[in-house]
């Protein structure tokens, strides 16, 4: 994942799967401040469904949820 977004430091589903990844393995804060970047940056591209779909795995990732099911 950091190799992808080494080539592609702006796309935020890329950013996305990697802040799940990143908490998956437990690194909770970290992953916090991925998907917090990946829900900006569909923000400023206007993705209405990318932008509800970050928000929803931020509250999961705070509240100690699982993201995936």
């Amino acid at each position: 994942m950091k190799a992808v977004l080494a080539k592609e430091p702006n796309d935020y589903s890329e950013i996305d799967t990697y802040a799940n990844v990143l908490y998956k393995l437990g690194q909770k804060d970290i992953a916090i401040e991925h998907e917090t970047k990946a829900l900006m940056l569909a923000r400023e591209k206007r993705d209405k469904r990318s932008v509800r779909n970050f928000e929803n795995v931020l509250q999961l990732m705070k509240s100690n949820q699982p993201t995936w099911q």
